[in-house]
């Protein structure tokens, strides 16, 4: 198992922008909608999983947060995830972990592409983006 998330690295930087951060000079929580990168990475796989779309990590992967600060309710999530689409009861097991990672990654790699793409078109704020995102 790997101890960390991956995503691509040419996308790492839509998860940090919409993430608060200490180093932000002027949080904003209408721009940065998300507290933890591990909140933004799970938008994005529900985002990728309500669009039916996974896309397989390509290039060079950065690590986007520590798979252990995932808590229970969190991890369950993203089994539930992967249980639904293998149809396999045995993703649950520990020697699948990976597998339940990579489908994770794969339908956030999807989500945050589709996440920039609705961001991008038209105005407004993240915050108020995503819940325009949400109705459609």
């Amino acid at each position: 198992m790997a101890d960390r998330l991956f995503v691509e690295e040419k996308v790492i930087d839509l998860f940090r922008n919409l993430t608060l951060a200490s180093y932000t000079k002027k949080p904003d929580i209408k721009t940065q909608p998300f507290s933890e990168l591990k909140t933004t990475f799970l938008w994005a796989v529900s985002i990728g999983l309500r669009e039916g779309k996974r896309l397989p990590l390509e290039g060079a992967r950065e690590g986007l947060f520590r798979y252990s600060n995932l808590d229970r309710e969190e991890l369950s999530f993203i089994k539930i995830i992967a249980l639904a689409d293998t149809e396999d009861i045995n993703i649950l097991t520990d020697e699948n972990e990976d597998e339940v990672q990579k489908i994770a990654e794969e339908y956030a790699n999807e989500g945050i592409r589709i996440i920039n793409e609705f961001l991008k078109n038209g105005s407004g704020d993240p915050l108020w983006k995503f819940v325009e995102l949400l109705d459609t």
